[in-house]
């Protein structure tokens, strides 16, 4: 199975990638709601991990 991208989370919570990757990186312009429910999509998707940024 591969590894889910942002578009794949994206398109199960029903948001934008920008907003996945706000909510995954906690920057402010997402409710709480919002952050919650993709980071359990994240977590809850097989394989899935957050991966600390590219520097």
């Amino acid at each position: 199975m591969k590894r889910p991208t942002m578009a794949d989370i994206a398109r199960r919570a029903g948001v934008s990638k920008v907003a996945v990757s706000y909510a995954l990186n906690d920057l402010p312009g997402v409710s709480d709601a919002t952050r919650a429910s993709i980071k359990s999509i994240a977590a809850g998707w097989a394989g899935a991990r957050t991966a600390p940024p590219a520097r």
